[in-house]
């Protein structure tokens, strides 16, 4: 899941004056720098961390389902220090600080151009392998759950089965004497039972697709995008993810109808919920369709 520097979108409350907002004027200098930058970005006070104290401010587009990034002005050091502008970013490894520690994510400068610059390097939107990546581990997990509760049916009719010892040894020699007629009326519905959950764990497991395709619900001020990106096997730790494309509300219909048709099941569904065979809603905008 996203970390805290890169958060989800969809209830963050954008500042609506970025030039009246209570907090340091500097920070509100810095927030209009950084529009100059990106025009259309929207700011948030939203659950920014208390940096010991001094004010951060989380970056984004609003079409787009996690954040760039957090900027801010303050004192971000744990000891000592000084005011600087500062930008926070997961793509920012700053090696004067552990790789455990909030700064280490940071850069920070008393210099408010190198600190527009240092946003403009590094306060990006994911791309779609990098946000597929970012929400497939609660993907994998939901896709494994329908392969294992069906396995698990197979030991619970199993287990069921062989509870009684003394009737498993007599009705395996009666197997073995007597062409397999089952002796115990109870023990041949268990292994009817067991039998058939065995053909549905087969049944199920062969019709489980590993593909996976994520789409990202994009509402851009040009219209409806689609962000694509897939993976051959979601069944992978660390799954390999590759992009598909952009795609509009035609295209999509035209190169993906079927996961468009697949799209609106899951847009339907509350988020965290797994519908199987079609796939995985992770936030209100960013799905994983199985194909």
């Amino acid at each position: 899941m996203p970390r805290i520097n890169e958060i989800e979108t969809h209830d963050l409350i954008p500042i609506e004056n970025i030039h009246k907002v209570e907090t340091h004027s500097y920070l509100r200098m810095f927030m209009g720098k950084v529009r100059e930058v990106y025009p259309k970005c929207q700011f948030s006070f939203g659950n920014s961390p208390n940096d010991n104290g001094a004010m951060s401010v989380h970056v984004y587009h609003d079409w787009k389902p996690i954040s760039m990034g957090r900027i801010g002005y303050g004192n971000y050091r744990d000891t000592g220090g000084e005011d600087t502008f500062m930008v926070a970013s997961n793509r920012i490894s700053n090696g004067k600080y552990s790789s455990g520690s909030p700064q280490y994510n940071m850069k920070m400068t008393k210099n408010m151009d190198v600190a527009v610059r240092n946003a403009k390097s590094f306060l990006r939107d994911l791309s779609n392998v990098e946000l597929a990546s970012s929400n497939s581990v609660l993907c994998r997990r939901s896709w494994g759950d329908t392969e294992s509760t069906s396995r698990g049916n197979i030991r619970e009719k199993f287990e069921r089965s062989v509870r009684n010892s003394d009737v498993v040894i007599r009705e395996l020699q009666h197997l073995v004497t007597t062409g397999h007629e089952f002796l115990d009326a109870e023990f041949s519905n268990s292994i009817t039972e067991l039998l058939q959950a065995h053909k549905n764990h087969a049944e199920v497991k062969n019709s489980m697709s590993t593909k996976v395709i994520m789409v990202s619900v994009e509402q851009r001020p040009s219209g409806t995008c689609f962000e694509l990106a897939h993976t051959e096997d979601i069944s992978e730790f660390g799954a390999l993810w590759h992009p598909l494309g952009t795609f509009s509300e035609d295209t999509m219909q035209a190169e993906y109808s079927d996961v468009a048709g697949k799209l609106a099941v899951l847009q339907m569904c509350e988020v965290g919920q797994w519908v199987d065979g079609v796939g995985y809603k992770s936030t209100p905008t960013v799905h994983y369709v199985t194909t």
